[in-house]
């Protein structure tokens, strides 16, 4: 009876123990342990700055006009930089609509071909479709190179003769990360123009 108390106890502990030890080895596999990671992409943003002031107002007439611009980073990750000018010629319009007197400089719906615009592009631009490229990858903080525009009316439409006239050239600075072919997406092109630092 002694042996036989032994082997009960013996497998009671048995049994005991490789319940303790599976539900041990169960818990550590089954165990859900949340990780996460932070990812720091830092800032990216480049400004357009130019020696016209905006809220200089472009002086009426149609004289020749030229300005300078360039890009600045203002942010800590590399880019690249583009830009696009669209010449413009508004006129002022004045008159009483509804008992409300209008009187405002208005965007004259024509086609570029009224406006010679020029831009020197120094060395360090390249143009492609309507766009020039920085071809320097532009690094934090710094300045792009500048590009001189001049631009005058080569003729002034008949529907705005009328009225009194001025011109300008709006600047679109687009910018993008130079990581991961982004500019793909952000410029929506496959490739970058010959010359652009890769």
């Amino acid at each position: 009876m002694k042996k036989n108390k032994k082997i009960i106890i013996g497998s009671v502990v048995a049994s005991v123990l490789i319940i303790l030890i599976s539900t041990i080895v169960l818990a550590l596999f089954t165990s859900k342990q949340e990780e996460t990671a932070k990812i720091n992409i830092g800032n990216l943003d480049v400004i357009l700055e130019e020696d016209w002031s905006p809220e200089e107002v472009p002086e009426i007439g149609i004289e020749r006009n030229t300005k300078t611009v360039w890009g600045k980073s203002v942010a800590d990750k590399k880019s690249y930089v583009r830009m696009r000018f669209i010449p413009v010629i508004e006129y002022y319009y004045e008159a009483e609509e509804n008992g409300t007197q209008i009187a405002e400089w208005r965007t004259a719906p024509i086609s570029q071909s009224y406006i010679k615009l020029t831009v020197d592009t120094h060395d360090n631009w390249v143009k492609q479709g309507e766009y020039y490229y920085y071809k320097r990858i532009l690094n934090p903080k710094e300045v792009t190179e500048s590009l001189n525009l001049s631009w005058e009316i080569v003729e002034v439409p008949s529907t705005i003769k009328d009225y009194k006239i001025r011109t300008d050239v709006r600047v679109l600075l687009e910018y993008s990360q130079v990581s991961n072919e982004v500019w793909k997406t952000i410029f929506q092109i496959d490739n970058l123009p010959e010359g652009v630092e890769r």
